[in-house]
């Protein structure tokens, strides 16, 4: 479960991201609980769906997405590798507190953990300013509550497959 649960947070992110369907055709459905489907099929099938719902939330042109796509993979990669150093610090500060670790030792990834939070929100505030500089101003307030809305989404779908799954 929890390969699918980080599969899921992984692909926040990509709710702007590549490889879809074109302006004209139908919303793609929001693909179904992922329990048996490799983890490169699931990602594609949410590439797909998030990228034809932005695309036409939005109404980006062809060139718009081919200007946002680098920007967006880039702000996913990097948000994915901070979300996978942060639960390294994590672990480590649960067995720093478990094995009786010094302060100083306790401290230091303490304040790790609280530099990967920082970084990780400076990258965000600067891809966010970069990709406004691509879109209308209609655009960039559409593509706000888009990415809100799908957080929220993903975040409810996280949530129903943990109670699926419990025994």
């Amino acid at each position: 479960m929890n390969r699918w649960v980080s599969c899921i947070l992984g692909l926040l992110f990509l709710a702007v991201c590549v490889a879809g369907p074109t302006l004209g055709q139908q919303p793609l459905p929001p693909p179904e609980d992922p329990e048996g489907a490799p983890d490169g099929e699931l990602r594609q099938a949410m590439r797909r769906y998030l990228h034809n719902q932005l695309r036409m939330e939005l109404a980006l042109s062809d060139e718009q997405m081919a200007q946002l796509t680098p920007h967006i993979e880039r702000i996913e990669g990097a948000r994915s590798d901070a979300r996978r150093e942060r639960m390294t610090t994590l672990r480590q500060l649960q067995h720093g507190l478990r094995e009786g670790a010094g302060d100083e030792q306790l401290q230091s990834l303490l304040d790790r953990l609280d530099a990967i939070e920082n970084e990780q929100r400076a990258a965000e505030r600067a891809a966010m300013t970069e990709i406004d500089g691509m879109l209308t101003v209609r655009q960039r307030v559409q593509f706000r509550f888009f990415v809100q809305r799908f957080r929220k989404e993903l975040q409810q779908r996280v949530q129903q497959l943990r109670r699926d799954r419990r025994p």
